[in-house]
């Protein structure tokens, strides 16, 4: 198999992998909204979520713990959002353009 065939099927497994990733990580963050009483009104069926900052008894560990994985989805969700599309349009690109891996080598390879 030709480098650049081998680099366009590991970019291509690479984004599926990315892509189920982002669906499982969608499921668990809405549903640790859900837990936490984040959700806006209209994704409820009797529309009275408040968005979980009324309502709430503060001695509510449970409600803290949920608010708490929240925020930890909330930031594992930010982070793929900031960092995974310029990761693919990073790979994306070198593979259009025909980057060659075997031009970057380490310093130990250049005398040989």
């Amino acid at each position: 198999m030709s480098d650049h065939k081998f680099a366009v099927h590991a970019a291509m497994a690479g984004t599926a992998v990315l892509l189920v990733k982002h669906v499982v990580t969608g499921f668990f963050g809405a549903a640790a909204k859900f837990k936490a009483g984040s959700r806006a009104p209209e994704d409820t069926p009797d529309g009275k979520q408040s968005f979980g900052v009324a309502d709430a008894d503060p001695k509510d560990e449970t409600l803290k713990a949920a608010k708490l994985v929240e925020m930890r989805w909330n930031r594992i969700t930010m982070n793929d959002l900031e960092n995974v599309p310029i990761g693919l349009v990073t790979t994306w690109a070198a593979i259009a353009a025909g980057a060659d891996g075997k031009i970057v080598t380490s310093p130990r390879n250049i005398n040989k």
